[in-house]
């Protein structure tokens, strides 16, 4: 996931476009913008409307919005991107011992 934060009150479109410059030029599974206060009604429809468009990762049969965006009220009040929890496969890497 491709996650970027932008702290000023002046978040607009540009930046959001930038994001998914990003998630598209990464290949990214999924893309999350954390703003620093709530954007207004008008703003937040527009960016929603706009993340719509780089659709949903479906894992498991749920969908994901590929794209999401969090003020940081929201993550003091408990709120999440909304993530597939999936335990993936790892393979054990040799260590290395001193000797």
């Amino acid at each position: 996931m491709v996650v970027e934060v932008k702290g000023g009150k002046s978040v607009n479109i540009a930046d959001l476009r930038a994001l998914r410059g990003v998630f598209d030029n990464e290949d990214a599974m999924m893309a999350g913008l954390i703003v620093m206060a709530p954007l207004g009604e008008r703003k937040e429809r527009n960016f929603r409307k706009f993340m719509a468009q780089a659709g949903d990762l479906v894992v498991n049969g749920r969908a994901y919005s590929r794209m999401q965006i969090l003020s940081v009220p929201e993550i003091l009040k408990g709120d999440r991107f909304d993530l597939p929890n999936i335990a993936g496969r790892h393979e054990l890497q040799p260590s290395l011992m001193a000797v």
